[in-house]
């Protein structure tokens, strides 16, 4: 319901230059009839459903000093709170909220802020604080059907608070008398009373509760609201309470009113409310919306029937006279044409009669919410200078859509009514009486309404080359008169806008579009037009891995100073191989796959992309393997399994210097040495090994020589002799010793000549490598080398010696 009651009511404030100064409001006409009036400071919502209860509001905020006074009826039966007042009600959540017992008492409260908590409440005729806030007496029961007044006058040092009966009031017997005051400070005052007023009935226990605000005035302009019963039933179980009043903050109420009457069976009685001024026209624009309402009817009885017969109602404007009727000439009316759930769209042609020109809806159904399943109708006009009238109508029938109707040569100048008339009412079936109401009202405003705001869907956008962009504006408040805009680009070369805000790209670059009200407030979007991508590129274009390995893929986008560099990736084949957002390809099942890297343009670039069956090893021919330098061998590579899709290896060896080998595996030696030659697949990267020895090359022996051809010795005398290889790179070195006669001269294997005894033989060296010999002669002299005779004259000197030495010492001796 409040979904389609929100898309068929029209809710825009309407603007209207009057004939002269003051607010639209409605006065009754007979002293039986119900008041419904409003005004341009007021706003109300009726029937909070979430907290159950009605509130009436300033519709803008407050400011300096002022006065805001309520009457007040109603019935309070025990005792509680019957209403809550807020002062100073703004988007920082802090105003001033007074509370109103059934006793009379009275508090003041600071809520929000940094100084929240009770004010001190003054007696107004002694100037000293209350010890009892409760002996407000105001004599008598409160709200037994009498009227009474409120009334908060704000300064710049005080909140007075007045109380007293409305009829003492209108006969000018009494005046509101002042029951109290509260001191505002500087920061008090400044903080806490610059805001929205609103009035809220309250009752803790609402069984039997009633309250109804008559009227209200804001600096002594006065209009009437005809508020809803406060009973209890079942959708209003709870009330607003002190916790709630963050849902006072304006934004969460609509400017919206409601008249209702009451009839029964057989009853007969007119009732209409007027508009105390005229609507006009002058001084807008022929396009410009003048009319601008919208309002439900809801109709109801006690049993639930229909109303056959007996019972007029509806809307009418452009009367020239307060006193004029839906049939007075030119006035437009649209009626109800009950039983049928159908309105007629009617023109005044000056006689008693109203003239039905179109039907307006669906005129098929009954309007009776058990008998038709239809119990609300919603309407909602808009009307142009130029006489041209929109109406939009639509049951709560839920198979039911909206329907549009247009007319021409409507007038609008003159007063508004809405009316009520019955004539011996016929009810079907058991039902007694019933109600109509108008409500959700939305009244046309009583002065032109210039923008205060204006603000665009985007605050920056992005817009290619060749392509447009909507934006959408938003004039406030909802009732300005004239929203036509004037929508400029900063550099139509980049991108234009036309009069609706389209935005439409030219070239890469940026500008600024701005669209001005009609009183010169500026809203602007940051036009972005981007430098387009113009080809994507991938590092591979093909490739091929085993099933579960992975991929990464890189995209270049070009030119550098594209503004988008983002790419897109997909796969053609998901179950074959996917793609992530960054590029890498994950293999899922043997296939093909095509990976695409596209821009925001539409370039896009491609790799083929083979799934296989994995590697899972690798062996060679041999694993190890002796050569001589310069020989060169095959290594032949297996992969496992035989049907693996990737058989691409690599091959490496550990010392290049002793052994290398070539990507097809062929090894050659260069030195000697061992090198390990190392095959590795693509795919899996698994490895295996050979080792290789590289021997050094044979220098075979050409000749031997020694270092001496003749040698002489005595008896035991030994000589070292030294044999020489040719070439000296001869590899086998080794050489054997030998004696012709071992009795007269012995050799070691290390070329030592050892004398025996006196005599001649030969020493021979020979080459194990081609046997290559040489010879030395060796003479032994007959004396041996150091015998006794040499002893024997050592040993006669060592005695010689020992006794002079002695006969030295004793010569000493006795000298001393």
């Amino acid at each position: 319901m409040k979904k389609r009651r929100i898309m068929l009511i029209l809710a825009l404030s309407l603007v209207f230059a009057l004939s002269g100064a003051g607010i639209v409001s409605f006065a009754a006409e007979t002293p039986e009839d119900g008041a419904l009036s409003m005004a341009t400071v007021l706003q109300t919502k009726e029937g909070f459903r979430e907290n159950g209860t009605a509130q009436v509001r300033t519709k803008k905020a407050l400011a300096g000093e002022y006065s805001v006074t309520y009457n007040v009826s109603g019935v309070t039966p025990g005792n509680g709170w019957i209403a809550q007042q807020y002062i100073g009600i703004d988007d920082a959540g802090s105003f001033l909220q007074i509370n109103l017992f059934v006793d009379s008492a009275v508090t003041v409260n600071k809520v929000g802020g940094e100084s929240a908590g009770a004010l001190v409440i003054y007696d107004a005729t002694t100037d000293q604080p209350m010890a009892n806030p409760r002996s407000l007496e105001l004599g008598g029961d409160w709200f037994t059907g009498a009227n009474y007044i409120f009334k908060y006058e704000i300064t710049k040092t005080r909140l007075h608070f007045y109380f007293g009966l409305a009829s003492k009031i209108v006969e000018g017997t009494d005046a509101p008398v002042s029951r109290g005051y509260v001191l505002l400070d500087d920061k008090t005052y400044g903080e806490y009373t610059d805001g929205i007023a609103s009035f809220a009935p309250y009752a803790a226990d609402r069984s039997g509760f009633s309250m109804t605000v008559n009227s209200i005035s804001v600096k002594g302009e006065q209009a009437n609201l005809d508020m809803t019963s406060m009973e209890k039933d079942a959708e209003r179980e709870n009330v607003i309470a002190n916790q709630d009043a963050e849902l006072f903050l304006a934004d969460k109420f609509e400017n919206r009113s409601s008249a209702q009457t009451d009839f029964a069976k057989g009853g007969t009685f007119s009732k209409k409310w007027v508009s105390e001024l005229p609507v006009s026209t002058d001084g807008l624009p022929n396009d410009a919306d003048v009319f601008t309402s919208s309002f439900e009817i809801a109709l109801t009885t006690s049993a639930g029937n229909y109303i056959p017969s007996g019972l007029q109602f509806g809307f009418a404007f452009g009367m020239p006279e307060k006193t004029a009727t839906p049939a007075t000439e030119g006035v437009t009316a649209i009626c109800g044409k009950l039983p049928m759930a159908g309105l007629d769209l009617s023109v005044g042609n000056g006689t008693d009669a109203i003239v039905h020109e179109t039907t307006i809806g669906d005129a098929s159904k009954i309007f009776s919410a058990n008998d038709g399943g239809i119990g609300r109708l919603y309407v909602s006009l808009i009307g142009k200078k130029d006489g041209s009238l929109k109406v939009t109508y639509k049951t709560d029938h839920p198979s039911d859509a909206d329907a549009t109707f247009e007319y021409t040569g409507i007038g609008f100048y003159g007063f508004i009514t809405f009316f009520v008339t019955a004539d011996d009412v016929a009810i079907a079936g058991e039902s007694t009486g019933g109600s109509i109401a108008f409500q959700n009202i939305l009244l046309p405003s009583a002065q032109k309404v210039d923008a205060e705001s204006v603000s665009l869907s985007d605050e920056s956008a992005s817009v290619r080359i060749g392509e447009s962009k909507q934006l959408t504006a938003t004039v406030k408040p909802d009732n300005t008169t004239i929203k036509t805009l004037t929508w400029t680009s900063s550099d139509e070369t980049v991108a234009t806008v036309d009069e609706n805000g389209l935005v439409t790209g030219k070239k890469s670059g940026s500008t600024v579009v701005t669209a001005t009200t009609e009183n010169g407030l500026k809203a602007s979007c940051n036009i972005l037009v981007p430098v387009e991508a113009e080809t994507v590129t991938l590092d591979k274009t093909s490739a091929v891995i085993g099933v579960g390995a992975q991929l990464q893929l890189n995209a270049t986008v070009s030119p550098e100073n594209t503004t988008d560099k983002n790419v897109v990736w997909a796969s053609s084949d998901p179950s074959v191989a996917t793609v992530d957002e960054n590029g890498l390809v994950k293999a899922i099942a043997k296939g093909e796959a095509k990976i695409t890297a596209s821009s925001s343009n539409g370039k896009s670039a491609e790799c083929a992309v083979t799934v296989s069956v994995p590697v899972s090893g690798v062996t060679l021919s041999e694993t190890e393997k002796t050569l001589d330098a310069g020989d060169s061998f095959q290594l032949t590579a297996t992969i496992l399994p035989a049907d693996a899709g990737n058989k691409s290896v690599s091959w490496s060896s550990s010392a290049d210097n002793v052994a290398e080998v070539d990507e097809n595996g062929t090894v050659t030696a260069k030195a000697a040495g061992t090198a390990v030659i190392t095959v590795l697949t693509a795919d899996g990267y698994k490895e295996a090994t050979c080792t290789v020895t590289v021997k050094a090359p044979v220098v075979p022996v050409t000749g031997i020589s020694l270092n001496k051809d003749a040698l002489t010795l005595d008896v035991g005398g030994t000589e070292t002799l030294k044999a020489s290889l040719s070439p000296e790179t001869a590899t086998n070195k080794g050489v054997k010793w030998t004696s012709s006669d071992e009795s007269i001269v012995k050799v070691s294997d290390k070329g030592v000549v050892t004398a025996v005894k006196a005599g001649t033989a030969s020493i021979t060296v020979t080459s194990e490598d081609g046997s290559f010999s040489a010879t030395c002669a060796v003479t032994v002299n007959g004396t041996e080398k150091g015998g006794c005779g040499s002893t024997v004259a050592g040993v006669s000197t060592i005695f010689g010696l020992a006794a002079a030495g002695i006969a030295v010492l004793l010569f000493r001796k006795k000298a001393k």
